[in-house]
Order: C-alpha cells, then structure tokens, then sequence
C-alpha cells in the first residue's frame, strides 16, 4: 500500500468571523486549494494573508458574504484584520502531502493511512501572545502494519519558534 491520497475536498475549509473574531484560528488545506472566508457580522472586514513576509493576498469581505481564496504553495499562511483590527488572526496550512489535520474541538486528532514505518508527528500552535512566536512540538513515531501509533502533547511540550507569518 503505498499511503494515502488526497481527499477531494467538496467545499472549501471556511473560516467564519462573527463578533470581529475569526473561528476556527486554524485550518488546513491542500496547497492549492481554496479557504473561504465567511463574514457573519454586519460590517466588512479586511485581511491581510501572508507567508513569511510575503504577502499572498489582501481580501475585503462584505458583511454577510463569502469570499474564497486560492491558497498557493506549500507551508503556513498568517491571516490578519486591516482597517485597525489586526487583533483578528487565523492560520491556514496548506501542504503538498496528505497527512495534515487540525484538531477536533476537545484537542484530538486522527490521520489514517499512514504507511508503516517511521513517522514524525509535528504539532504547531498559534502564538499566545500577540507578536509572540508560534509553539511546535516534535515526535518519531515507529508504525506497524497492525498497531497504532499514538502521540500526545501538552502545551509544555512546545516550544516557541521564529514565526512563519510575520
């Protein structure tokens, strides 16, 4: 079995924003592949979207409406608000490879089809503080064809690094 494919996605991954925030902060998707993001408020909003300090693209999205944005390239992508609201922040992945998720509500995350042998699991968290840097975490996993791999973080296990999105 050589791994896993790609899910073709049938919708975009959205971000919502409602009440001048941004949820979920954190999505991934296919380099490539599109993010919408859905204004829920009544006033518009503006974003900035950067790689690094490479900006990929400025956004005004109209209260109640829909925006979808390609996502190109490979790696972490900062959105931040304009017209004064930078503290409105999300984070999108994009990546060339299949085995990416973002968490479940409670923490949890599950990526299947992993082939067998070893494997290294990153963890990256949104910066907790703002103009912080973000928090990774590193572990090697060594799969069998019928055991589970299971590794479990907490947020002492991370450690800050340089910023992908300033």
């Amino acid at each position: 079995k050589e791994g896993k494919r790609f899910p073709s996605f049938p919708e975009p991954q959205t971000l919502y924003i409602r009440r001048c925030a941004i949820t979920p902060r954190a999505v991934t998707v296919q380099a490539g592949g599109i993010v919408r993001i859905h204004n829920l408020d009544t006033i518009d909003h503006g974003f900035v979207a950067r790689r690094g300090k490479k900006k990929l693209f400025e956004v005004t999205v109209k209260a109640g409406a829909k925006v979808d944005q390609v996502v190109k390239g490979e790696g972490f992508v900062g959105l931040r608000g304009t017209q004064g609201r930078t503290w409105m922040r999300a984070w999108v992945l994009s990546s060339v490879q299949p085995y990416v998720t973002a968490t479940e509500d409670g923490g949890s995350y599950r990526i299947g089809q992993v082939k067998e042998g070893a494997a290294e699991v990153e963890v990256w968290h949104p910066p907790l503080a703002k103009g912080g840097d973000p928090l990774i975490a590193r572990r090697t996993l060594k799969l069998s064809r019928w055991a589970k791999g299971i590794a479990d973080f907490t947020l002492s296990d991370l450690v800050s690094t340089p910023s992908p999105t300033r």
